[in-house]
């Protein structure tokens, strides 16, 4: 349902990260842009995790070595996510998420706790969002819509997918139960590599 409402309300919930990523408050950038690469990228937010859990990373939770910004605008993300999944895209930027990644990667400091105050060895490390984790991403996304979190962007972007996957295989209801399994199958493989499930 919340992913529903989300499709409903997409362009507002994206013009009112767009307005963050200028906003004059350094948090509220930060958070807009990290909202940003959830949506482009379809991360997770990163720091909902356990202390001992692996070296896994999501949007909140980037270090300055999993970006590489190209000269031609590109920006290259490679870094292990959940269960230690290899995470490699390469994205168009627009200019002002640019901009704000080259800030946060100048300006990258190690965090005072992990995700949910807990301490992660790993956050001794320089941080591109050392101050920002889900409870200040999700209230940021419940200011245009209520209830709105960044784990329903996983949810709508795979939806999505399949639902155009399925429509582009233009199977019908008379057609061979093998033609219907395999548009399903590669409906659902769709969905898997936009959110990087490669298991």
């Amino acid at each position: 349902d919340k992913a529903v409402d989300l499709n409903r309300n997409l362009e507002q919930v994206r013009a009112h990260i767009e307005r963050g990523l200028t906003d004059p408050n350094d948090k509220r950038r930060k958070i807009a842009t990290a909202c940003y690469l959830i949506d482009a990228l379809c991360l997770r937010v990163g720091d909902e995790k356990d202390p001992d859990e692996a070296d896994t990373v999501g949007a909140t939770t980037l270090r300055p070595e999993h970006v590489i910004l190209h000269p031609d605008g590109s920006a290259e993300f490679r870094f292990l996510g959940k269960d230690s999944v290899l995470w490699h895209k390469t994205i168009s930027l627009p200019p002002v998420v640019r901009q704000n990644l080259e800030e946060l990667i100048r300006n990258a400091r190690p965090s005072a706790s992990g995700g949910n105050g807990k301490r992660h060895p790993t956050r001794d490390r320089p941080q591109l969002f050392p101050d920002i984790d889900s409870g200040d991403v999700n209230a940021y996304l419940g200011e245009v819509l209520p209830g709105l979190t960044a784990k329903v962007f996983r949810t709508h972007h795979a939806t999505q997918a399949v639902r155009q996957s399925l429509q582009s295989s233009e199977v019908e209801a008379g057609d061979p139960e093998y033609e219907k399994w395999g548009a399903v199958v590669q409906a659902n493989l769709e969905a898997a590599v936009l959110c990087n499930h490669y298991k």
